[in-house]
């Protein structure tokens, strides 16, 4: 969840649920044009985004992620118009996180 410059997860929840929600919120951030497009193409392409990460870095958050994405692409072709904006953002925030995970092995 999001409140302001506050992102906020639930303790409760599993670690890999809580990276899915970070990652999700960042997702948010990291989309060109978040606040001008429809609210289901920015929850499509920043839960695609989590999920695509997640998948990445070995965390599955398919059991979340799988039926909340049809909630917002309402058909396939919601989720097809985004796959380029998904694609872009995956690689931006997985870049920045391998680079930055890089920096800190060589600094250990």
């Amino acid at each position: 969840m999001y409140f302001g410059k506050t992102i906020w997860v639930k303790p409760e929840e599993s670690r890999a649920q809580q990276l899915k929600t970070l990652l999700h919120e960042v997702a948010h951030y990291y989309s060109e044009g978040v606040f001008q497009m429809p609210r289901r193409d920015a929850e499509t392409i920043a839960e695609s985004v989590a999920f695509t990460i997640g998948a990445h870095f070995g965390f599955d958050t398919g059991t979340r992620s799988f039926p909340y994405v049809p909630l917002w692409s309402e058909d396939k072709k919601v989720l097809e118009a985004n796959l380029a904006a998904i694609r872009k953002v995956s690689a931006k925030i997985i870049d920045g996180l391998e680079q930055t995970t890089n920096k800190m092995a060589r600094m250990a």
